[in-house]
């Protein structure tokens, strides 16, 4: 199974406070954001494990296309610097593997946010880096 959106049950937005997730049930995973800052364009993303909520990787981003889309002239590319990255001493361990699936999530996080369900638009991740 891959990642989907979907609007929390009412049970399970009680427990993870949020309305709507990136969920990948059969992994028991989901992407969970916040927009933070005085700029629309940064967010903090956050997966986590269905079971307990526990943060397995988080990263801030900025969305470049923010700035860009006057230079782009279109509206059908997402592209996120990601930085800040943290993650549980235990979970430095497969750290390879987090990031493969964060990188998943949020490619379907651009794909279903501004543009409905759009399979078509160009998604670009720019490498970790700290700030």
């Amino acid at each position: 199974m891959a990642f989907v959106k979907e609007y929390t049950s009412a049970k399970d937005e009680e427990k993870f406070s949020t309305p709507t997730w990136i969920i990948d049930r059969e992994r028991g995973i989901f992407l969970n954001w916040e927009h933070y800052g005085r700029e629309d364009n940064l967010i903090r993303f956050k997966l986590c494990n269905y079971v307990d909520g526990q943060i397995l990787i988080k990263v801030d981003a900025k969305d470049r296309c923010a700035e860009y889309s006057q230079l782009l002239k279109v509206r059908t590319a997402k592209w996120y610097d990601l930085y800040n990255t943290f993650m549980p001493e235990e979970m430095t361990s497969k750290k390879e593997e987090l990031i493969y699936l964060l990188v998943e999530a949020i490619d379907e996080y651009s794909r279903t946010q501004a543009f409905g369900r759009d399979t078509d638009i160009k998604v670009k991740i720019t490498p970790f880096r700290d700030q």
